[in-house]
Parts: C-alpha cells; sequence; structure tokens
C-alpha cells in the first residue's frame, strides 16, 4: 500500500511500499534507544555511518501487528526527540528512516523495533509539577534552586518577607567574588542570617535536594531531554556544587559579619536626591551601642541631632534631609567625628559610600544595602587640592601585577593618562595638575581603566573634593579607607603597616611627576 504525506510541500511514501522495501544492510544504520518518563518516551538516536541530512522521518505503532503510521519529520541535531503524546502503561514502537541523495533508504532496526512503555505520574509528581508550572523549570540547575527555595520555605527559619528566593540562587549557583552576601542582601537579612546558619537545615539541603531530584527524576529527565548516563552526571555534579558553594558562604559569611562589626554602629551609607532634595542616608549597624549617646551630622557651625526608634534593629535605615546650602558635613557620636564626606546637589542619582567611603555612582542596589570596596589593581591613593595655586595633587597606588593603561579625569576633562611599568613590588606615584575654575565648589575625581584588548575605559573610582578651601584626602594605609587628613604625604616615600603576623615592613616604589595639561 502506498501512502501519500504532504508535509513542507515534499511528497513523502511510506516505507511499506514495495518499490522501497529496505535490504538488510540497510537496517541499523539508524541506532534507537527509548527512554520512558512520565507520559512520555524520549527517542535518541546515532548513527553507524557518516551521514549528511538535516532531518529524519519519525512512524510510531501501538502493536507490530499494526503498520507504523507518519509521527513527524525531526531534525536530525540534536540526536533527540521527545514524545509527549503518548498514554502511560501503553508500549509504543518506533521506526525512524532517512533517504540518501540516490534514493536508497536508510532505517532503524525493522527485526526488532525499539520500544517505550510511559510511566504514570505519581501524586508527588502531579503536586510539584502543577505548583511550579510558572517557575519556568528548563534545566536541572533551575530544578535545584526551586528544590532548594521550596526546602527553606518548608522549614519556616525565616520570618515573612525575607528574600528566601535570593538565597537559594546563591546556594545553587557558582557564584565566586568577594563578598556574596553584601551583593545580595541588605544588612538586616545579613545580620539575621547569624542565629540561621545554625540550624541543621543547611547540613541536610544537598541530601533532600538529592532525594527529591530522585522522585522528579522520571518527569523532568525526558523534560530536558537527557539520557540517564547524562542525567545521573548532571545531578552529581549539582549536589556537588551545592556543597562546595554552602562551604564557600560560611567561610565567607563569618569575615563579612566580622567585617560588619569592626565598623561604627552607625555610618553614612547613602546619599540621594528625591523631590528636590538631598537625603543622608545612616545604616545602623549596632543600634544598641547608640544608647544614651548623641548622635549628629555636621556642617561648620551647623548641627542636625539624629533621632532613631528604640526598637531600631541593626540594618535599620535613618534618611535626615540636608539643607541646600551643605556641601559637606560630619557623622559625630558624642562630638567625635567619624565620618566626614562631600555632598554634591547637581549629583541626581543616588550614591553609594563604601565600607573604605569611596563615592559609587548610580548604584543598582537599595539603600539597605552596604557596599564593600573590593579589591583593585589601581586606587587613588590620596588627593590634595590648593585653592590659591588651583592646583590638584593626585597619588596612585598599584599592585605588583601588569595593568592596563589608565586615565584620570576632572569632572568630564582627562587630565592623565598612564600606563604603569611593571614592578613586582606596590608601587606609588603621584602627579600635579593645574586646574581651572568650575562653576560649583565640587569636583569628581574619576579613575578609569583601558582596557587593551576591547579598547574600552571602565570607572572603576569617583572621589568628589570641595575646592573653596585646601583639601586632603588620604587612605588609611590600614584598611585603605579615606580619611580627611591634616598634612599631606604627597612626595614623601610611603610605607604600609605591619602585616598582622608580624613581619616586616614592606617597602614601596615612589615616583613623582609633573603634569601641566593644555
Amino acid at each position: 500500500m502506498i501512502q501519500k504525506l504532504k508535509i513542507s510541500g515534499i511528497l513523502l511514501i511510506s516505507c511499506f511500499c514495495p518499490k522501497y522495501v529496505q535490504s538488510i544492510q540497510n537496517q541499523d544504520i539508524i541506532q534507537v534507544d527509548i527512554v520512558p518518563g512520565v507520559e512520555s518516551n524520549l527517542i535518541q538516536w546515532n548513527f553507524t555511518e557518516p551521514t549528511e541530512i538535516d532531518s529524519l522521518i519519525l512512524f510510531r505503532t501501538k502493536s507490530l501487528r499494526d503498520p507504523f503510521q507518519f509521527l513527524n519529520i525531526i531534525p536530525a541535531i540534536p540526536n533527540r526527540y521527545l514524545d509527549d503524546g503518548v498514554l502511560s502503561n501503553n508500549r509504543y514502537f518506533y521506526k525512524l528512516i532517512y533517504h540518501k541523495t540516490d534514493g536508497q533508504q536508510r532505517s532503524s532496526n525493522l527485526d526488532t523495533p525499539p520500544f517505550g512503555r510511559p510511566l504514570k505520574m505519581n501524586k508527588y509528581q502531579d503536586m510539584f509539577v502543577n505548583e511550579f508550572t510558572q517557575k519556568n523549570i528548563n534545566n536541572i540547575e533551575a530544578l535545584i534552586t526551586i528544590l532548594i527555595e521550596k526546602q527553606i520555605s518548608e522549614s519556616k527559619i525565616f520570618p515573612a518577607g525575607f528574600n528566601i528566593k535570593a538565597l537559594s540562587l546563591l546556594l545553587s549557583s557558582n557564584i565566586r567574588c568577594e563578598y556574596p552576601w553584601f551583593d545580595h542582601f541588605p544588612v538586616h537579612d545579613i545580620f539575621m542570617m547569624e542565629t540561621k546558619l545554625e540550624n541543621k537545615l543547611w547540613q541536610d539541603i544537598p541530601k533532600q535536594v538529592k532525594q527529591q531530584i530522585e522522585k522528579l527524576r522520571p518527569y523532568y529527565r525526558n523534560e530536558f531531554l537527557m539520557i540517564p548516563q547524562e542525567w545521573m552526571k548532571r545531578v552529581e555534579k549539582g549536589i556537588y556544587l551545592i556543597e562546595e558553594q554552602i562551604n564557600y558562604l560560611f567561610s565567607s559569611f563569618e569575615e563579612e559579619l566580622e567585617l560588619l562589626n569592626k565598623q561604627e554602629p552607625v555610618r553614612v551609607s547613602w546619599i540621594r536626591s528625591e523631590e528636590n532634595h538631598n537625603w543622608v542616608d545612616l545604616l545602623l549597624l549596632n543600634p544598641d551601642q547608640l544608647f544614651g549617646k548623641d548622635i549628629a551630622l555636621i556642617s561648620d557651625e551647623n548641627l542636625i541631632t539624629i533621632l532613631y526608634p528604640e526598637e531600631a534593629i541593626p540594618g535599620s535605615i535613618v534618611s535626615v534631609s540636608i539643607p541646600e546650602n551643605w556641601y559637606e558635613c560630619s557623622l559625630a557620636i558624642d562630638g567625635i567625628h567619624i565620618q566626614n564626606l562631600a555632598i554634591d546637589h547637581s549629583q541626581s542619582e543616588k550614591i553609594g559610600i563604601s565600607l573604605q567611603n569611596g563615592f559609587i555612582l548610580n548604584s543598582d542596589l537599595d539603600n539597605t544595602f552596604i557596599i564593600p570596596e573590593t579589591s583593585k589593581p589601581v586606587r587613588l591613593n590620596e588627593l590634595m587640592y590648593e585653592p590659591e595655586s588651583q592646583s590638584l595633587s593626585i597619588e596612585l597606588l598599584y599592585e605588583s601585577e601588569v595593568i592596563d593603561p589608565l586615565i584620570i579625569s576632572v569632572n568630564t576633562t582627562d587630565i592623565w593618562h598612564y600606563s604603569p611599568v611593571y614592578s613586582n613590588k606596590q608601587t606609588i606615584i603621584d602627579s600635579l595638575f593645574n586646574i581651572p575654575d568650575y562653576e560649583t565648589n565640587i569636583i569628581w575625581m574619576y579613575l578609569y581603566i583601558n582596557h587593551e584588548s576591547s579598547n574600552i575605559n571602565t570607572m572603576t573610582e569617583s572621589f568628589p573634593i570641595i575646592t573653596d578651601s585646601k583639601t586632603i584626602w588620604s587612605r588609611n594605609p590600614k584598611d585603605l579607607a579615606w580619611e580627611q587628613a591634616s598634612v599631606s604625604t604627597m612626595g614623601l616615600k610611603n610605607k604600609l603597616q605591619k602585616k598582622e603576623d608580624g613581619s616586616g615592613v614592606i617597602p614601596e616604589l615612589f615616583a613623582l611627576y609633573q603634569n601641566y595639561p593644555n
């Protein structure tokens, strides 16, 4: 019997026509394996001879007593196809064929056609699939993330509002950064995690996830078009990465929490402009230490007393509106100035203040986050402005490694192009510039790295300076935090602090350049 099928304008003739009866040697050219899954059969094939074809013709039958029926034309690559138009507990036989350019037909085994018997979805699989049908689970990594999120949610160790999804993504990812907790969680959540990490939940997560994956394997293995060997390897790798990530995050958490505990109990963390007002956001890191103390923002002879609720918890935010005539201010506790900063009312974006008092422009984090300053191959180390001579001195510190050329800009003008030379030691270099008058009494320094491979300039640092009086800012050599200084060390050979292990002072190279831009 000849069966005519019109697909994409091509007339396909069934292999049952005597004209296309295969010889024994043309069988088994396509080796086919069937992997039964929940209400599906995964068809996977390989060729025993080189082929240059774009598609295959797939046939199916429920009984070898009946002829094979055309099912679909499928791409030859990738070498698998999911047949989900089947019923559980029924047996389905399959045949794949293709035609060579000379008209000869090649097929899978016709003597013992491959078959699969789909499984019935059990209650747990049905509940899980229906619950997470909107989650776009399209690979094992996404499935593991959902299972971790489910495990944490069901533990009920976190209060309502905690970002369990962000925690699940962090646990299931392979993220390696300097401050993973600071990068992903607001301060109050980090302090909350301190007690939660003692819970037995974290040790059980890999084991529980592995058990849940095994229950879901019959459904998702076929959904992800994976054969058993691939599934097993990916699951083993995923569980291993969870264990590694948990160990890494626990270790990093201790370091990041220690860094937070070293800070003053309150600090300015954000400056933002809203509704024609500039706001300073104070982050309370340890409200208990502030009990009975006077907290104030001070500018010249002006003072704003800071009040905060008695029930404030670590990570709480106190927002203070700053008068328009304030261009710099200090945060003080009992009259002791602990943080100084410039305020540029012309800036419309939100500015984050890092733990080292660096200014982070256009941060996409909200004001409940704290921003550490990450390690950099080169950084601004000291800045000094002399209003009488309108001169700006800049000191750079770069590490003992080869780095790309850099550019220093003041506002929108590039004033210094520098290509560091290789050194096996930390190196400091100074330069002096004449700065023209600007309409505002604040200038911004920007440090850009010029990536020669891509010819793209990346801004790695920004810092503002008041220009109506002599101003000196330098980094504390111990923790590299910016501090306002009364005496400049420009032109002097710097020395680093001794290492904590008691080793000797590390010498630095020093170079002085005079630049007078046109």
